[in-house]
């Protein structure tokens, strides 16, 4: 009786010790998957919420467009007759009419200019295929000043008044009297990202052109009927 309750009772240790094995063997399998999972979470393997993470959101129409010709921007203020360039050359055309010197009219660069009839036959039509210049004007800079966007050796000036023009605020001379309609030229330099300015006008206005394609508008600005 003693050796078959015995058996019993050996029997019954080797059962708990198997099922205390297993449970412990359940119990690291457990522990072990938690702390992969959280290792790959941390790392960033697995992200929840995320469909994608990898791709970045394309941009919608609404949250970028391309910059059209209306989108603002720094530009000078000028009337731009031609295309704006970073540097167009200082070279002008050749004069198209006679240039006469004219008498002592101011100082400075504005001391002595020249100027012609103002006849060359070129239609308002024809004279859009020479619009590599650059004007300032009363109706287009009403405070009197515009930046140079291109380099010039020489400048076509009109003022109805007494005035100084000046470059980057340093005066460079003196207009003494109304020019009329047509103007003058004047040897004067500019260079791209000039403040040019007149100190003074009237309701009647001034204009200060340059470059390029100069003597085109010069020499035909009678003949197309503005003088």
């Amino acid at each position: 009786m003693m050796n078959s309750q015995n058996d019993k009772e050996g029997s019954g240790h080797v059962k708990a010790a198997v099922i205390g094995g297993i449970f412990a063997l359940l119990a690291a399998c457990v522990g072990g998957a938690f702390l992969l999972l959280n290792t790959m979470v941390n790392n960033g393997v697995i992200v929840f919420g995320a469909s994608n993470p990898s791709v970045p959101p394309t941009a919608t129409a609404s949250q970028y467009q391309e910059p059209t010709s209306n989108s603002p921007s720094i530009q000078p203020t000028t009337a731009q007759v031609s295309t704006q360039s970073s540097n167009t050359s200082a070279q002008n055309s050749t004069p198209l009419r006679d240039q006469k010197n004219t008498p002592i009219v101011g100082t400075g660069v504005l001391e002595q200019g020249t100027y012609s009839d103002g006849m060359a036959s070129i239609s308002a039509s024809e004279i859009n295929s020479h619009l590599n210049i650059q004007r300032f004007r009363l109706e287009e800079n009403p405070d009197g000043c515009g930046i140079a966007f291109m380099d010039a050796d020489k400048i076509w000036f009109g003022s109805s008044v007494k005035t100084n023009l000046t470059i980057n605020d340093v005066v460079v001379g003196t207009i003494n009297a109304p020019t009329g309609k047509h103007g003058y030229m004047f040897n004067a330099t500019v260079h791209s990202g000039d403040k040019v300015c007149v100190s003074y006008f009237e309701p009647s206005g001034f204009q200060i052109v340059f470059g390029p394609d100069i003597y085109y508008h010069y020499d035909s600005y009678c003949y197309r009927g503005n003088c």
